[in-house]
């Protein structure tokens, strides 16, 4: 089974969840059958999001689905522990989704996020009342006029819209 690997998201079964040209690429071209099964696998991270616990959606991803058997990874072997206890349910809820109806079992496995994975987003900072007045009091150093007014009319903005 090594070439199963390399194609984990094509799938006949998939296929029936009407991917058609979501790129709009000619249907011989290389990007389509990528497209397609990015397609796929966004459909599938939605119906496994839409039917497992909500406890565990955040550390669960598709790892694949071929020949009927769906593949899950966990974050962490706890999490994989925790699915377990809800697998019949859980596998039960997946057959009725489009797609899936041919689905014979489900796979789980350990692997933690990619490193290359972008990290959450931070809350934006607030700058305080001092902040804005530091910066106004560092505008009067520039030279250049167009650069001191910038700066006056973001210490203003940030004055009117600070936390004290």
């Amino acid at each position: 089974m090594p070439g199963s690997h390399n194609r984990p998201y094509h799938n006949s079964s998939l296929r029936r969840l009407d991917i058609s040209n979501p790129a709009g690429f000619s249907h011989d071209s290389r990007l389509q059958g990528l497209a397609t099964r990015v397609e796929a696998l966004r459909m599938l991270a939605a119906v496994i999001r839409e039917h497992v616990d909500p406890a565990l959606r955040d550390h669960v991803r598709p790892g694949g689905y071929q020949d009927g058997t769906l593949t899950l990874l966990f974050d962490s072997a706890a999490w994989m522990t925790r699915f377990r206890y809800q697998r019949a349910r859980t596998e039960a809820l997946m057959r009725s989704a489009s797609g899936l109806e041919q689905l014979r079992e489900i796979r789980c496995r350990v692997a933690p996020p990619s490193r290359y994975a972008l990290p959450k987003p931070r809350p934006p900072q607030r700058i305080t009342r001092k902040g804005a007045q530091i910066i106004s009091n560092n505008a009067e150093e520039f030279t250049d006029p167009e650069l001191r007014a910038a700066f006056r009319r973001l210490a203003e903005t940030i004055g009117a819209n600070a936390k004290t």
